[in-house]
């Protein structure tokens, strides 16, 4: 769903408070909030045009000097930040367990703090200001790179991600290159998260459940919920028909 359209958002609160999640993650897009666009080209590359700043600290919401694709940008940026700011009132309401991800230095830190001043629910304003600021270099949990990252987060459950580069170790280039007459920005291939830093943050949010006596369960493989739609029974998901209303601890309850 594309949350900043205000019918995918009505349908993502009615979702959230049907299903009352355990935890909700928001690893929020930070192109238009990168302060890397403050860096300039190397001297090989300066011929290219580099992409430029659209926010400042003075200008959050853009600068006054925005025109065409750059001012449709940040004005659709702008319009999903607004909508997790709605989605963060549902989590404090519901007691969700939350996280919000993104470089440590990124503009968005400071709009998200204004958008959530701006709603003038004394609540949120208060829980948001509580929320535990989490600290990490994205490589000591299993980046190629140095990116220092911050986490926004529930307090006391996820302060051992902070953690910070050994300096054991190489880093792979932040450096720009060509690649097809293309100019490329190594920023993007860290979008994706590495694979032991998911892992520590689930790890994490178990110890959440299971402090609140939260019952989790695998969720099924994609091979058993397509067979589930073609009414295809398996001893991988419940039975399409439940012969019992519960089941716990090896007994069963009629």
């Amino acid at each position: 769903m594309d949350v900043a359209n205000s019918q995918h958002l009505t349908i993502l609160v009615s979702l959230l408070e049907t299903c009352r999640p355990c935890h909700v993650h928001m690893g929020l897009p930070c192109g238009t909030c990168s302060r890397a666009r403050e860096k300039p080209l190397p001297k090989h590359l300066q011929h290219r045009r580099a992409p430029q700043p659209l926010r400042s600290e003075q200008h959050l919401e853009g600068l006054p000097s925005l025109t065409g694709s750059d001012l449709l940008k940040v004005q659709m940026a702008n319009s999903l930040y607004k909508a997790a700011v709605v989605i963060l009132e549902i989590c404090r309401r519901l007691g969700c367990c939350i996280t919000i991800e993104n470089p440590l230095r990124s503009w968005l830190w400071m709009l998200l703090a204004h958008y959530v001043q701006l709603t003038g629910n004394q609540a949120l304003i208060e829980w948001y200001a509580n929320l535990e600021c989490v600290m990490f270099d994205a490589c000591a949990h299993g980046s190629d790179r140095d990116k220092r990252t911050k986490l926004l987060a529930t307090p006391d459950v996820f302060s051992e991600l902070e953690q910070y580069c050994p300096g054991d170790h190489q880093h792979a280039s932040w450096a720009p290159y060509q690649h097809n007459g293309k100019l490329c920005f190594p920023t993007a291939s860290e979008a994706e998260y590495p694979t032991i830093l998911c892992d520590r943050i689930a790890a994490c949010v178990l110890k959440f459940a299971l402090s609140r006596h939260i019952v989790v369960s695998q969720a099924p493989k994609l091979k058993a919920l397509m067979k589930l739609q073609l009414g295809q029974q398996s001893i991988k998901h419940p039975p399409l028909i439940p012969e019992f209303k519960d089941c716990f601890s090896g007994k069963t309850v009629r």
